[in-house]
């Protein structure tokens, strides 16, 4: 069989494997398999496409001429329905068969939809690609103007944002605090005011029972009887690795697609990488998704690289999240939640929008929590990366200057001489 790469996916891990194939390969074709029919896009912006602060144009990850200059065959709008890992074939939704050498799985995930009656209506979308903001866009033209978001992460705050900043009256609802996963409960109540006090409405504790209205969205009837009345509905509550492929195709599958260090899977000449990856972490013991957008480029890259044949292994990943919600930065890194008494906190909070926080763990930083003022982001996830004892001057971690002047004479050399 003529040598070939497939790739079945065509978001950020993609871009990143093309790219990396082709610093060591530039002539064996490359195939992309994309049930999306468009160009490969930004994902992390598309909040800002649906407010207008930028254009179309603007929401492109990579020039028009991306898969040609890459010699890149984009199959787009096409879906992989199954995969013969023994005879080396991809089945097509329209009856194709492409064969490939090696195989990299950048599936992604999809948004998870509460399973509520009235789910179908005209007028509920989720918030994760190009076609939810056209559908979302067509809806706010139609003249809704009351919307409620499921969910309070990333996306959904950020459609909250975005739909509030085009008029709307925005409702969010969630189950138990705003960015639970990424923040602590003081900074999560920072900022839920600050939301509140930009007009956006949050209902805790309570989920979503049923949608109601004839054909399309009326109001939403949560788990404790009440009415929330809207003709918009975004469900923005998580998202989950899409491993039903890999799974039929005998991959090892956990949450995601189990791979080592080199992003291969179980299976010889077959990759994973993004979203649907289980990969290994940096500051725990197993592996684990991480749904982040520059962590699927770099896992991209990895697997790029060993398909054409190079050596890289993956350092494994860091939750880093940053965001700014009405003019409020909010940045967390790695373990923001500890679990166990093993781990110390310190914390300081400045007037009522600045908020400082450090996880330690056996005198090393392991996870930083900062609102409002965001400047030593990078001081301190260098300090994490590099795994650096803080013992001497972890009392200084939480000063709002702090800086490299605090770091012993040794730490400071040795970081000027890389």
């Amino acid at each position: 069989m003529q040598p070939s790469y497939c790739i079945i996916g065509n978001s950020a891990a993609a871009v990143g494997a093309i790219e990396a194939i082709r610093k060591i390969d530039a002539e064996t074709p490359i195939t992309v398999i994309s049930k999306e029919p468009c160009h490969v896009y930004s994902r992390p912006i598309l909040p800002y496409l649906l407010s207008g602060k930028i254009p179309e144009e603007r929401i492109y990850y990579r020039g028009k001429d991306f898969y040609e200059k890459n010699n890149v065959n984009a199959m787009l709008g096409k879906t992989a329905i199954a995969i013969d890992a023994e005879r080396k074939i991809i089945k097509i939704d329209d009856g194709s068969e492409i064969k490939y050498s090696k195989l990299l799985l950048a599936t992604g995930s999809t948004p998870i939809i509460a399973k509520v009656p009235g789910v179908e209506k005209h007028g509920v979308s989720a918030f994760t690609t190009l076609e939810d903001v056209s559908r979302i866009k067509r809806r706010i033209s139609e003249g809704a103007s009351k919307a409620l978001i499921v969910g309070a992460g990333l996306i959904g705050l950020k459609a909250a944002e975005s739909l509030k900043l085009l008029g709307l009256d925005v409702t969010v609802l969630v189950r138990s605090r705003v960015l639970r996963r990424i923040v602590d409960e003081t900074a999560s109540k920072i900022v839920q005011d600050h939301l509140a006090e930009n007009g956006v409405k949050i209902i805790t504790g309570l989920t979503i029972k049923e949608i109601v209205g004839d054909t399309s969205v009326e109001a939403a009837v949560l788990s404790d009887g009440s009415r929330v009345e809207c003709d918009l509905v975004i469900m923005a509550a998580g998202v989950k690795p899409n491993v039903e492929l890999a799974k039929d195709a005998g991959l090892a599958v956990n949450n995601g697609i189990l791979v080592n260090n080199r992003m291969e899977t179980n299976v010889k000449d077959v990759y994973a990488a993004g979203d649907v990856a289980e990969a290994p972490h940096m500051l725990y013991d197993e592996s684990r998704v991480t749904l982040l957008w520059p962590i699927a480029y770099k896992q991209g890259s990895v697997a790029g690289a060993n398909m054409a044949g190079g050596f890289k292994e993956y350092e494994g990943s860091l939750d880093m999240n940053s965001l700014e919600l009405f003019h409020l930065p909010i940045i967390s890194v790695g373990v923001t939640n500890p679990t166990d008494e093993t781990y110390v906190t310190l914390t300081r909070t400045e007037g009522e929008k600045v908020y400082r926080k450090v996880v330690l763990k056996k005198d090393k930083l392991v996870g930083v929590i900062l609102v409002g003022e965001i400047d030593r982001a990078g001081i301190y996830t260098g300090l994490i990366r590099e795994m650096i004892s803080v013992k001497e001057f972890k009392n200084d971690l939480l000063r709002s200057d702090f800086g490299y002047a605090y770091l012993p004479e040794s730490i400071r050399k040795e970081r000027l001489l890389k």
